[in-house]
C-alpha cells in the first residue's frame, strides 16, 4: 500500500521554519511575501504525496512543480530549495528523505515486493503443499501457528528462505509463526537462521484438516503429541548480542517526580514487605463493632434513643420523655388484644367513650416531590378538678 508518512512534529522541523529567517532580496518581488512559509510548505508536502502515489522514490519532476506552483513555479521551486527540503536533479527536484521528523515515502521496491509476498501467500499452488509437508508447527521454534489469529506471536504466516525474492516453488515457502518470520525480517542476516527439519508426521490442526479437504487432500488430524517447541527458541548460528532477550523494562519514573526509597529504607513512610514486621503480620485484626472501629464515630440510634435524643444531647437541651415499647398512652403492658374499659383513655382525646368528634379531614395539597405535612398533636385540655374538691 503506498503512503506518505508526514512527522506529527514536521511544522517544527527547521527546513519549514527557516522561510522566516529571510531577508527579502531584491529579486524577491513575488506578491505574498509574508505568505512564502505556508507557500514553501505547501508545494513541498503537494509534490511529496505526487512521489509516494506514483512510486517515483522521492523524485519530482519539473511537471509537477509546474502544476501545483501555478505562475511562479520557477521561484517557488528554488525557495523549496533554499529551505532545504529538496535539492535539484536531472529533470527536476529530489525531496529530502528525513523519516523521523519530516516525511517519509515508500520505495518502489519496497511496494512490489510486499506485493509479490501477498500473491505467494494465496497462491495455492505454492502454500498446499507447504502445509501438506509442515503441517501447522513452525519450521524455526517448533511451536504450533494459529492460522486464524491476524496478529500475535503464534499467527500462522510463510516465510520467503529468500527474502526480497519471489517464491519460485515450494521449496521457497516453510510455515513460521509471525514472531520468527518478524524477527528473522528484521536480522540484516537471514541466513543465520536455522530450519527444523520436515516432521516425518506433520501435526494437523482442524483448520489445517479443512482447508487441505477444499483442495482434493483428505488428511486426518495428528493424534500424538501436540509439539511445544524447542527449548530457548530457534536455532540461529553465531548467535549475536541483538538477539538475546530483551531485559525487563526500567522505568525511571517521570522527570520531577522523586525517586523511590530503597527497600528498608525507613524514609520512605511505606510498608513494603521488605520490611514490615512478621509478628505484625501473623497478629489478625480485630473486627470493626459498632463499639469500636469506624462505626463508633457515628452513635446509632436506638428504639428508646432515637435522633431526638441524639441532638438534645448535642444541643444541650433537656432530654424529652419518649414512650418506651410497653408505655403508650393509653395502654399498658398488658395483652394489647384486652379491650379497654370505656373512660380508661385521656379525657378528650376520644379514647374515654365520651364520644368526642372527630377532626375534619386535612386537604392539604401535596407536590410531587414535596414532604410530607406534619400534623400538630390538639393541645391539652385544661386540668378538671378532681371530685369532691371545692374552691372558693
Amino acid at each position: 500500500m503506498v503512503w506518505l508518512k508526514s512527522s506529527d512534529n514536521s511544522n517544527q522541523h527547521p527546513a519549514v521554519l527557516a522561510p522566516l529567517a529571510w531577508d527579502k532580496g531584491p529579486d524577491d518581488d513575488l506578491d505574498g511575501w509574508d505568505l512564502r512559509l505556508p507557500a514553501v510548505a505547501g508545494l513541498a508536502w503537494l509534490c511529496a504525496t505526487y512521489s509516494a502515489g506514483q512510486e517515483t522514490d522521492y523524485v519530482v519532476p519539473e511537471a509537477t512543480v509546474a502544476l501545483y506552483g501555478g505562475p511562479q513555479w520557477r521561484r517557488l521551486a528554488e525557495w523549496v530549495a533554499r529551505a532545504g527540503i529538496w535539492t535539484r536533479v536531472a529533470g527536476g527536484w529530489l525531496l529530502a528523505d528525513d523519516s523521523e521528523h519530516l516525511f517519509h515515502i515508500r520505495l518502489k521496491a519496497e511496494l512490489e515486493w510486499e506485493r509479490q509476498r501477498k500473491n505467494d501467500n494465496g497462491n495455492p499452488a505454492l502454500t498446499i503443499p507447504v502445509r501438506l509437508r509442515d503441517g501447522d508447527a513452525c519450521r524455526y521454534c517448533g511451536r504450533v501457528v494459529n492460522w486464524d489469529a491476524r496478529k500475535g506471536g503464534l499467527a500462522g504466516t510463510y516465510d520467503h528462505r529468500n527474502p526480497g525474492r519471489g517464491a519460485q516453488g515450494p521449496d521457497d515457502l516453510v510455515v513460521a509463526c509471525n514472531q520468527c518470520n518478524g524477527r528473522r525480517g528484521k536480522d540484516t542476516h537471514p541466513e543465520r537462521w536455522q530450519l527444523l527439519p520436515a516432521p516425518a508426521q506433520p501435526y494437523y490442526g482442524q483448520i489445517t484438516v479443512t482447508h487441505l479437504a477444499k483442495h482434493g487432500y483428505d488428511v486426518p488430524p495428528f493424534t500424538g503429541p501436540r509439539p511445544s517447541g524447542l527449548p530457548g527458541g530457534p536455532r540461529i548460528e553465531d548467535p549475536r548480542p541483538d538477539d538475546q532477550s530483551d531485559p525487563a523494562p526500567q522505568h525511571p519514573g517521570r522527570p520531577g517526580t522523586p525517586p523511590d526509597h530503597a527497600p528498608g529504607d525507613p524514609a520512605s513512610g511505606r510498608t513494603t514487605p521488605d520490611h514490615r514486621d512478621p509478628a505484625a503480620s501473623r497478629t489478625p485484626h480485630p473486627r470493626a463493632t459498632p463499639t469500636t472501629g469506624h462505626r463508633a464515630t457515628t452513635a446509632r440510634a436506638t428504639p428508646t434513643q432515637g435522633h431526638r435524643a441524639l441532638r438534645d444531647a448535642a444541643t444541650g437541651r433537656a432530654p424529652r420523655s419518649t414512650p418506651t415499647q410497653d408505655q403508650h398512652i393509653g395502654r399498658s403492658s398488658a395483652d394489647p388484644a384486652e379491650p379497654k374499659p370505656p373512660g380508661s383513655g385521656k379525657p378528650g382525646s376520644g379514647r374515654d367513650g365520651s364520644g368526642a368528634p372527630p377532626r375534619p379531614p386535612h386537604h392539604r395539597k401535596r407536590g410531587r416531590r414535596g414532604r410530607r405535612a406534619r400534623t400538630q398533636p390538639p393541645p391539652p385540655p385544661p386540668a378538671q378538678p378532681a371530685p369532691g374538691d371545692h374552691h372558693v
